[in-house]
């Protein structure tokens, strides 16, 4: 299936990005802003988040559960997401009542009803789930990643928030933030499946063309850091190494994507059969690049039991530094075939068609052709990964590392990948 998106933009700078899936009877939308937990301030620590709950509380128009089940009543379903640099409000439903979700999701972005009393119960809510994501030492782990690589900046904050952070959060917080950072131009409204361009089009500009086009901030920019942080906590050691990356749409962006596959997606990669397979150090291993706007990091993310930590360290500082070295023929091409399924397999779900559509419009300006993503897959060679290789042992990584001999292996690993930066 091919298909080539259609973007249109409103006189207030909303765009509009749609695609009309052959044989799809379904219709996923989603309305994407260009704000997240970067773009909050040190006081306002887990307000991107705690806004996406409160738009579910309740509208002008709709109660709480008036929103969920006008969509559910149809068959639908509908949910939010709040990430570093964006915040999704979505809905899947029959493409006969596209113009109803529509509908709910704008009056989630334009009129959310706030009352102190939803505010108290949410804030509950979501203390129980910062709770639970303290509980998990894999996800702990990721955010003393985060904290490790970029310090102060707010992308080294945890997306929920602290329990200390929540408690100052208001609601004259909440609608500065929302007036600040929630504007047209900084918005993505996009839908994939059973879904007619110019209907569809004419719907969002009865809804939200009234919109008032407005300047936002200007984001910080953020530089990675090769810092330390451990915590005790659970019976594994829980490690994760943050290398420098590239940031969405750089050269090389790809390349550090396969080397990821080649180094740790799977279980056919080098760190799988080196640390699993042939040592039995640990479960599961993997290696994968994040992208931001502007850079990224390249992480490697394992757990084993304490005795085994400091020749796991020992064995994920071994291979990215063989990652230097070349790649075969074969490893490339599996990295080039996983790269490619997993782009065409996204574009046969409405859901990921639409959410890929959104996110491309705001970092490129309009939804990138699926053959011109498949050619610059195709285009990374063995040279580009070597020189992928190069660029993540460059600098130490930042080190992040929870279990009960925390501190011991953080120390470790700092020994073990000291000579990547001089290779």
């Amino acid at each position: 299936m091919s298909v080539e998106p259609r973007l249109e933009t409103l006189a207030n700078g909303l765009r509009i990005a749609t695609a009309r899936l052959p044989g799809s009877e379904s219709a996923s939308i989603a309305i994407t802003i260009e704000a997240g937990t970067r773009d909050e301030t040190e006081a306002e620590h887990g307000l991107a988040h705690l806004l996406e709950h409160m738009a579910f509380k309740g509208t002008g128009r709709r109660s709480a559960r008036a929103i969920v089940e006008e969509i559910e009543a149809v068959g639908g379903d509908i949910n939010a997401e709040t990430g570093a640099e964006h915040t999704t409000f979505s809905a899947r439903v029959l493409g006969e009542h596209l113009e109803s979700a529509l509908d709910v999701l704008a009056d989630l972005l334009t009129d959310p009803r706030f009352i102190e009393a939803d505010l108290r119960l949410e804030k509950s809510v979501v203390a129980q789930e910062i709770g639970a994501a303290l509980d998990v030492p894999d996800d702990r782990v990721n955010d003393l990643l985060a904290m490790a690589a970029y310090g102060e900046h707010a992308l080294g904050r945890p997306i929920l928030g602290t329990l200390e952070s929540l408690t100052g959060l208001s609601i004259a917080d909440l609608e500065g933030f929302r007036q600040r950072l929630y504007a047209p131009g900084r918005m993505v409204i996009s839908a994939a499946g059973a879904v007619d361009h110019d209907v569809f089009i004419k719907a969002v500009e009865r809804r939200l063309g009234h919109l008032v086009a407005r300047d936002v901030p200007a984001r910080q920019p953020a530089r990675r850091l090769s810092g330390r942080r451990s915590e005790k906590g659970g019976g594994e050691v829980n490690m994760a190494f943050a290398f420098d990356g590239a940031a969405f749409g750089e050269d090389g962006i790809y390349a550090l994507h396969m080397a990821g596959l080649i180094l740790g997606g799977g279980m056919s990669s080098r760190l799988f059969q080196s640390a699993r397979e042939e040592k039995g150090l640990c479960y599961g291993i993997d290696a994968m690049h994040w992208a931001f706007v502007d850079g990224g990091l390249f992480v490697v993310q394992s757990a084993s039991a304490p005795d085994n930590a400091d020749e796991l360290v020992a064995t994920i500082s071994s291979e990215v530094l063989r990652l230097s070295d070349g790649v075969s023929a074969e490893e490339l091409a599996r990295a080039r075939a996983q790269t490619r399924a997993a782009t065409v397999f996204a574009d046969e779900s409405t859901s990921a068609f639409a959410a890929r559509m959104a996110r491309q419009t705001l970092l490129f300006g309009a939804p990138l052709e699926r053959a011109v993503v498949l050619a610059d897959i195709e285009a990374v060679d063995r040279q580009a990964i070597a020189e992928a290789a190069h660029r993540i042992v460059a600098a130490p990584p930042a080190i992040a590392v929870v279990g009960p001999r925390a501190s011991r292996t953080a120390l470790s690993a700092v020994a073990a990948m000291r000579g990547l930066a001089t290779a």
